[in-house]
């Protein structure tokens, strides 16, 4: 018999199987188990905990993929990171993409974090993740100087640049120009459909 015509207790739920045991009394007042999942807000990960922001998807895998690949042709100036974490005024944040001023890199040191703003930071919307959140960390990171911020979201293929006080504009087509950073890349390399 399907779970979904059955109320279950906690204690005669069995997590482990898709069995449930039945008793008239218990069963009047406890929604069904596809109620409760559906219902329930799903535990938060580790990924979520360490780092602030929902766990990346499939989609949102590629697309910071094909920016990295994108933005990986201005290398030099600059050089692209890809989950850098950034400590700005006590605060820590690990952008999808930061982006500095070229440096050498010198494989027997790490940092583990960057205490000075990046040029660039991209932050690539999840679909589980509301767009606010993102643009108030936006707000902090451009008055900590950083001089642009990206804001993609994949389901609608677009990409808002800011900088300044705010100022944005959102690119649906054709090329995205960073005003600050000279970086033009096309949207179709990076939103493609295979």
């Amino acid at each position: 018999m399907p779970l979904g015509r059955h109320f279950c207790t906690r204690r005669s739920y069995n997590k482990m199987s898709t069995s449930c045991t039945l008793a008239a009394s218990d069963a009047m007042d406890t929604p069904s188990v596809s109620q409760q999942s559906t219902t329930q807000t799903p535990p938060v990960s580790e990924y979520e905990q360490e780092r602030g922001k929902p766990m990346p998807s499939k989609l949102h895998s590629i697309t910071q993929k094909k920016l990295i690949v994108a933005l990986h042709k201005f290398e030099p100036p600059y050089t692209v990171f890809s989950e850098l974490t950034v400590e700005l005024s006590e605060r820590y944040f690990t952008p999808d993409i930061s982006v500095y001023e070229e440096r050498a890199m010198d494989y027997t040191f790490d940092e583990v974090r960057m205490t000075e703003p990046p040029l660039l930071t991209v932050e690539i919307a999840s679909p589980t993740q509301g767009v606010q959140p993102l643009i108030d960390k936006i707000r902090f990171l451009l008055g900590e100087g950083v001089q642009s911020c990206w804001l993609v979201q994949p389901q609608l293929r677009t990409i808002t640049i800011y900088h300044g006080d705010m100022q944005h504009t959102t690119y649906a087509d054709g090329s995205v120009t960073d005003p600050n950073l000279e970086i033009t890349i096309d949207l179709a390399d990076v939103f493609a459909v295979a």
